[in-house]
């Protein structure tokens, strides 16, 4: 590849990413308006796929009342109910509701930085 095909394609890929951080913004935490069946729905999805395909079960009033959510994976136990040998504690994850000033709300995994998008209403907490 000549070095003009390679800046343009670098341009191409910065004005990309470029696009992609814009669109989130300046995101503020949020809380949501509507915690209707097809809200949740639209929550559990992006949950879904901000922790790589592990599904959860949120409570009904999940980012209803407060903009974060901590996940705390199950530890393997024993039959005797103590923490199996060769455990590692897994680090919670903490997921944050957030609305930029477009009034585009966005899930936030706060230990990886990771940002979907989620056609749900929010409001600024």
């Amino acid at each position: 590849m000549s070095n003009g095909n390679f800046f343009i394609v670098l341009l191409l890929l910065v004005g990309l990413l470029g696009c992609q951080t814009n669109q989130a913004g300046d995101l503020k935490s949020a809380v949501l308006i509507d915690n209707s069946k097809q809200t949740s729905q639209k929550i559990g999805k992006a949950v879904v796929e901000l922790l790589n395909g592990m599904g959860i079960i949120l409570a009904k009033d999940a980012f209803e009342n407060k903009s974060s959510i901590i996940i705390e994976q199950k530890i393997p136990q024993t039959l005797d109910g103590s923490m199996a040998a060769g455990s590692v504690l897994p680090k919670p994850t903490q997921l944050t509701l957030m609305m930029n000033s477009a009034q585009q709300c966005f899930l936030v995994n706060q230990s990886t930085q990771r940002t979907v998008r989620v056609d749900v209403k929010c409001k600024v907490e």
